[in-house]
């Protein structure tokens, strides 16, 4: 997959309701019931920042890669976006499988989604969403590409990114 867009977000009344906290025994997460109910309300305009200014619409978008960071949260977000269980299934997989594994958990809904796409999909768009303290809200547009070839309009927008990233001195 190829990243085509990202966008960032924050609801910054659940810094509280999310949160990381260091202690003698390490890290200890703290994440109220009221997370939910932030990300159904943050989610749609999260999504319109992201594809805004690309030729995608959501209605265009057959596959998602969300963080399942539990069950309420992915109810919260089909929701929010219209989406049904079927389109979340490798999220539930994940969380039914391994449980909410903070960041990393989103990766291994990407990894159950690459095990079903083929060369056929190539070009077909990926939505994922992750969420983390504070409470951040990041959004990404992925492109399955299939083999070395990735189409023009991926291709700068990579190039944007990476200029992007380049700090000045």
């Amino acid at each position: 997959m190829a990243l085509t867009a990202f966008h960032c977000g924050l609801e910054p009344d659940g810094h509280a309701d999310m949160a990381w906290h260091i202690n003698d025994f390490g890290f200890e997460m703290t994440l109220s019931s009221y997370v939910p109910r932030m990300i159904k309300q943050g989610i749609g305009r999260l999504t319109a920042g992201l594809l805004a200014d690309l030729p995608v619409q959501l209605a265009d978008i057959r596959a998602f890669a969300i963080h399942p960071g539990g069950r309420k949260i992915l109810e919260s977000i089909e929701q929010a976006l219209g989406l049904t269980t079927h389109d979340n299934r490798f999220a539930y997989q994940v969380l039914r499988n391994y449980g909410n594994m903070s960041s990393a958990t989103v990766l291994f809904v990407m990894r159950e989604l690459l095990r079903t796409l083929t060369p056929a999909d190539t070009g077909a768009p990926v939505l994922s969403f992750a969420f983390g303290p504070g409470l951040t809200l990041e959004a990404m547009l992925l492109t399955v590409a299939w083999g070395a070839e990735l189409p023009l309009e991926i291709q700068r927008n990579a190039e944007q990114l990476e200029n992007a990233a380049i700090l000045p001195a």
